[in-house]
């Protein structure tokens, strides 16, 4: 963490023992959230059935580790947490814990009743695992009532029962009301500020539309559907990547050998007509026997079959760098750090004071907890999160604005020098300088603002760049 956030948690965990002091009642929730601050960001996959939450899931991992057929497991809340070991195990509804045979994949069966299951925690040393864990749910529209609940209690819970602190919701072709309602429901839950904590995923890309053999381009397509979904749901997502999530865990989890390839790379000479074909009737092809044209289809049945043959004659390290590239991994990763990874310390004490927020408005001593936080939130170390709201706001309100992308660059900002344009090795008053330059041009765009959003929004970054000034000048 930077210095300004670990100034920030070390408020919001100031904030909790005051809170727990003038209420006790409160103990339960301030003491999960000053657990939670020092762990790794909780992000949760959520979206409808079948809509690719654990393609998605083993596509990040970079293992198959998730099922992603209709076994028990997933019909169950699992996270996965980085460990030295691999290991998973089942907690119960009464707090107790049961070991789950795991090989590195999930079994159909966990061998405790479903219903007595809260949720598995699956630990395996997977690199991506060390930024975040992950938590697959169960999916939502379910004909079983039960399983929605589960998702709803881990992603939208109160206290220590909720378990994710952000989310990436998955949508199978397009938004539909139950997607919207719940997004909501996650804003709502979220103290009314969803966006920095939400990013949508528009899954099987490779088969929008038409699919892999249409007049055209399904990814492409896939591309301009997650474009305008973004801009429709702008109040409840941060953005909408498109994603292929089979070319992905393809990629992710080292599945492509070099006789794929070599085999792919066999069928470049054909007519696109005639590699259609072989899907539905295998037949020898030159240097293929038609039991090797089987499995190749098998493997790369659609849109690699179709625009990846070139790709494969560079061998499997080309093909696969193809697959991740066409499947929209490299985006997803880059919105993943850019919105999640690099800002987990914000999003984990922007969810802290909202239950806090929440708790308080429900106690009888609420006027003297709310005031509490109110003061916690004028604190300069507090600050980013009013530069978090402030960016929310215009996200919604004015996206292109220069002073939307101006907050954005300083919330992910690791580094005052190069967020104020200046050299690496720039002395501290020449920041401090530049930064007060920033103050007074952000203030000047305050006053002269059309409206009450983009004013507060310069205000807020004219306050920041002072903060830095100040800091830079002692």
């Amino acid at each position: 963490m930077t210095v300004r956030e670990t100034a920030l948690h070390r408020r919001i965990e100031r904030l909790c023992q005051e809170l727990a002091d003038a209420a006790p009642s409160l103990a339960p929730a301030t003491t999960a959230i000053r657990e939670g601050l020092g762990q790794p960001l909780r992000l949760a996959v959520v979206g409808r059935v079948k809509a690719g939450k654990s393609t998605l899931v083993n596509a990040l991992i970079g293992h198959k580790v998730a099922p992603t057929n209709e076994a028990e497991c997933t019909r169950v809340v699992t996270e996965y947490r980085h460990g030295q070991v691999w290991e998973a195990s089942a907690v119960l509804r009464d707090g107790s814990t049961r070991p789950v045979p795991f090989d590195g994949t999930l079994p159909d069966e966990l061998g405790v009743p479903v219903e007595d299951v809260s949720h598995v925690v699956v630990s395996l040393p997977a690199a991506a695992l060390h930024d975040f864990s992950l938590i697959d749910t169960p999916g939502l529209a379910s004909t079983t009532e039960e399983l929605p609940e589960q998702t709803r209690r881990a992603v939208l819970g109160s206290g220590a029962a909720r378990q994710a602190d952000a989310i990436v919701y998955v949508f199978r072709s397009t938004e539909r009301l139950d997607d919207v309602h719940f997004l909501r429901e996650f804003a709502e839950a979220n103290g009314g500020k969803p966006l920095a904590g939400s990013l949508g995923v528009l899954s099987h890309a490779d088969a929008f539309a038409g699919g892999a053999w249409g007049a055209e381009d399904p990814i492409a397509q896939a591309r301009d559907t997650a474009a305008t979904m973004a801009e429709r749901r702008r109040g409840e997502l941060s953005g909408v990547v498109p994603f292929a999530g089979r070319m992905a865990e393809a990629a992710r989890t080292g599945e492509v050998r070099e006789r794929d390839a070599a085999g792919l790379a066999r069928l470049a000479e054909l007519p696109d007509e005639d590699v259609q074909d072989l899907q539905l009737a295998p037949f020898p092809v030159d240097g293929l026997s038609e039991a090797e044209v089987r499995d190749l289809v098998a493997r790369f049945h659609g849109y690699p079959l179709r625009h990846g043959r070139a790709a494969a004659q560079g061998g499997a390290n080309a093909l696969t760098e193809w697959l991740a590239r066409e499947s929209g991994t490299l985006e997803l990763w880059a919105a993943l750090r850019a919105r999640y990874v690099g800002r987990f310390p914000l999003l984990k004490a922007a969810h802290g004071v909202a239950v806090l927020r929440a708790a308080a408005d429900a106690a009888p001593e609420r006027s003297r907890l709310i005031g509490l936080i109110d003061d916690a939130l004028i604190d300069d170390a507090a600050q980013p999160l009013e530069q978090l709201a402030a960016w929310e706001e215009l996200r919604v309100r004015h996206p292109d604005a220069p002073e939307t992308a101006e907050l954005d660059a300083l919330l992910g900002a690791r580094d005052d020098r190069s967020l104020l344009g200046l050299a690496p090795d720039a002395d501290a008053g020449a920041v401090a300088d530049a930064a007060i330059a920033a103050a007074s041009r952000t203030q000047a765009a305050a006053n002269l603002a059309p409206d009450a959003a983009l004013a507060n929004a310069a205000r807020v970054l004219s306050r920041a760049y002072l903060l830095i000034a100040d800091e830079w000048s002692s």
